[in-house]
């Protein structure tokens, strides 16, 4: 639903909270310039707003009456007014041009929504009948003067923000005086016109995305030449500034995907009764979500933004489903006591504590289910999606060109032998035997020839048994 009030709004000045909150966050991670996404600055098909009834039914967490789609949505804003926000509390800026930035903001939404009319206007002026687009030229001066004089705001307003301005300047917003006889020249010589300029297209485009959420948005840019120089003037002054990045947007499936290895995650983060078609339908959907988020990853890395992981808390995910929350009703339990990490029981932990967790437990949980399902299809589906997941995991936390493949020396030697028709003879004593395992682990750990040769050479220093393989089986 359009929203034609939205371009007229009062500016948003920053409190007391929000200092003290900025100067936490300054004092923790630095003064960051945040480097906007093409999506913040061209919005196509933005989601709608939140109603006040929606609102409401949010804050009593009442989740499952807003279905999955409009959830998506709405966790989508969440996520981009939270990147806002973390933006304006690590930016350079000081409070006071920030202000005056949201002041000029105001002025100028209002400034390209009413220029958008007068062009509008002159359309109608251009192609209405003669008697009656001549009624339409007052109002439409009127408008076109009311544009020039927050233009001028706009300037002068301007002047000063970020560094002191040059002689030339100054000159250029006296001539932009709007009751001057050129500017009333300029207004009438733009009655006359109704194709737009270049200037009239964003504008437009400007008014657009505030009223129907589709358009530009020049802010993003605007915001980001203040950071520079201001993050300029501190570096300069010995405070450390940094570059961030934001990341590329999220889709619904990439979402999924995360919450996906959230999921995992926690299920993997005690040791819990083995069941094979709950691992089944751990690891399945967790390979698919590694895979869906690759191209994500390679665009952007969240561990490239992190200073130190030691800084950073994880909630435990929120029940959402209806029948948990009629349990919990029914059971009248707060829905504190139904959320925590099983690892801890709290509802937040530190990151490390969950890596911590995780690489204990999953190892367990995995060798468990495989012994039970060591000669079935079960085992070997969980322990191939196992073994495949792992490639691409890392991949996702590092650049896909820095991880390495390799194999054990055992697989190395077991592929040279195959290939070449060698083979141990089965009837090998103990002693035997046991020098065959001790190659196979020297070879792993002390960095043995793997190779053909390598191998004969070794069997016959050590006096394993073995005979070429002459293309043919015996029966069983």
């Amino acid at each position: 639903m359009a929203d034609w009030l939205a371009p007229f709004h009062l500016p948003e000045f920053t409190d007391e909270d929000y200092s003290k909150a900025k100067a936490e966050h300054v004092a923790k991670a630095g003064y960051q310039i945040t480097l906007p996404g093409l999506s913040d600055i061209i919005h196509i098909g933005q989601p709608k707003p939140m109603t006040e009834d929606e609102k409401y039914r949010y804050r009593k967490r009442q989740y499952w009456t807003f279905g999955k789609k409009r959830m998506d949505e709405i966790m989508e804003m969440k996520y981009k007014k939270k990147q806002r926000y973390e933006a304006m509390l690590h930016s350079p800026t000081p409070a006071i041009v920030q202000n005056a930035g949201s002041l000029l903001c105001a002025i100028d939404d209002a400034q390209d929504a009413i220029s958008t009319m007068a062009w509008i206007g002159r359309i109608l002026i251009h192609f209405a009948p003669r008697i009656l687009g001549r009624s339409f030229l007052g109002p439409v001066g009127w408008m076109l003067l009311a544009a020039d004089i927050l233009n001028l705001i706009m300037i002068l307003g301007g002047m000063g923000l970020i560094m002191p301005q040059k002689k030339k300047t100054f000159e250029g917003a006296t001539s932009s005086n709007p009751f001057h006889k050129k500017a009333k020249l300029a207004r009438a010589k733009k009655l006359a016109k109704w194709k737009p300029t270049f200037a009239d297209t964003i504008q437009a485009l400007q008014t657009t995305d505030q009223v129907f959420g589709f358009g530009v948005s020049l802010g993003p840019i605007v915001g980001l030449i203040q950071d520079i120089t201001f993050g300029t003037m501190r570096m300069m002054g010995g405070q450390s500034v940094m570059i961030n990045k934001y990341p590329p947007p999220y889709k619904p499936w990439h979402r999924a995907a995360y919450k996906t290895m959230r999921s995992a995650n926690i299920f993997n983060q005690v040791d819990w009764c083995q069941n094979k078609d709950i691992m089944k339908d751990i690891y399945a959907p967790l390979h698919t979500a590694h895979e869906v988020v690759k191209d994500m990853s390679a665009l952007w890395n969240p561990l490239d933004v992190i200073d130190n992981l030691n800084d950073v808390e994880l909630q435990a995910p929120i029940p959402t489903d209806p029948l948990s929350w009629d349990i919990m009703k029914e059971c009248k339990t707060p829905i504190e006591e139904f959320t925590g990490w099983p690892a801890t029981g709290d509802e937040w932990i530190n990151i490390n504590d969950v890596v911590d967790s995780s690489l204990e437990a999953t190892p367990r949980n995995l060798k468990a289910i495989m012994a039970m399902n060591a000669h079935n299809w079960d085992g070997y589906a969980i322990g191939g999606l196992a073994a495949e997941t792992a490639p691409y995991m890392l991949a996702n936390i590092e650049e896909e060109k820095e991880v390495e493949y390799d194999y054990t020396a055992g697989s190395k030697i077991g592929g040279a032998m195959l290939e070449s028709g060698l083979q141990f003879n089965e009837d090998m004593n103990e002693e035997q035997r046991r020098a065959a395992e001790d190659y196979l682990e020297d070879a792993e750990f002390l960095g043995l020839d793997t190779s053909l040769t390598g191998v004969r050479k070794a069997i016959k220093e050590r006096e394993i048994p073995y005979q070429e393989f002459d293309g043919t089986w015996s029966e069983p």
